[in-house]
C-alpha cells in the first residue's frame, strides 16, 4: 500500500538534485504507533501515525496522506557544524563547516522516547555518495509528547585522522 508519495522530479536537472530524497533507517515505536524514515538529503525524519495507513490498494493517496504525522528536522541545533580546516572530504577538496548530519541508520530506545541515529561523514570509506555528512558519529532525537515531534539533542562524534592528519575516517 502507497501511503506517501512526493512529486516527482527530473533527476538530471541539477537545479531538482537539493530537493531529492535519500531514505535510509527507518524504526517504529515499540507500540507500533509511529513509524520514523530518516532521509540522508533532507537530514529529516518523515513520521508516519501506523493507525492512520489504510490497508486497502484502492486508498487515494490524498487519503493515505492522512498517516503523514509530520517531519522532524536534525538541522538547526549547532551539532552538527563540520569540523572544517585541515580536512579534506572524500574527493580531497576542503568542506565547508555546514549543519549536514546526513542520517543514516537509526534505532529506538526501549522505553521509545529517544531516536539513537548513525550519522555520516565528510569522508566516507564506502563509495563515493551524494550525501556526505559533517558530523560523523550519532546523534540522540527526544521524542515530544506522543511521539510525533521530536528535537536533535546530543551528537556524539567520532573521530579518527588518517596518517597525513586531513581526513575524518570514521
Amino acid at each position: 500500500v502507497t501511503f506517501f508519495e512526493e512529486k516527482m522530479m527530473d533527476i538530471t536537472d541539477e537545479a531538482e538534485l537539493a530537493n531529492r530524497r535519500d531514505a535510509h533507517g527507518m524504526t517504529i515505536t515499540p507500540t507500533r504507533r509511529f513509524l520514523y524514515q530518516f532521509d540522508r538529503i533532507q537530514n529529516n525524519a518523515e513520521v508516519f501515525d501506523m493507525g492512520k495507513v489504510i490497508n486497502d490498494p484502492n486508498a487515494t493517496l490524498p487519503m493515505q496522506a492522512m498517516a503523514h504525522a509530520g517531519t522532524i528536522d536534525l538541522t538547526g541545533s549547532g551539532f552538527c557544524v563540520g569540523e572544517g580546516a585541515p580536512f579534506v572530504n572524500q574527493d580531497d577538496e576542503g568542506y565547508e563547516r555546514n549543519d549536514d548530519p546526513a542520517p543514516d541508520l537509526v534505532d529506538i530506545s526501549p522505553d521509545g522516547q529517544k531516536l539513537i541515529v548513525a550519522f555520516r561523514g565528510p569522508h566516507p570509506v564506502t563509495v563515493t555518495h551524494a550525501a556526505l555528512g559533517s558530523c560523523p558519529g550519532f546523534g540522540v532525537v527526544t521524542l515530544d509528547g506522543d511521539g510525533s515531534t521530536g528535537t536533535l539533542t546530543h551528537v556524539f562524534r567520532t573521530f579518527l585522522e588518517d596518517a597525513t592528519g586531513t581526513k575524518n575516517l570514521s
